[in-house]
């Protein structure tokens, strides 16, 4: 994407259904993206903790038995 990113909110009631078209409104959807970069990341460290806690050779016997 070349902007940042936004999502494109539709507002509306009973009333504005049936008298007019609907409006649109831009919503800073940036946020959402930043938040899932730093909880992917972070899952990522996770895993490299639990990885370093397990011995690589009883890794291997358990892998190949």
């Amino acid at each position: 994407m070349q902007d940042d990113p936004a999502y494109l909110l539709h507002l509306s009631d009973q009333h504005k259904r049936t008298n007019s078209p609907i409006n649109g409104n831009m919503y800073d959807a940036g946020w959402i993206f930043q938040y899932m970069d730093q909880w992917f990341e972070e899952c990522k460290i996770g895993r490299r903790r639990y990885m370093n806690r397990i011995d690589r050779a009883e890794l291997q016997v358990w892998l190949t038995s």
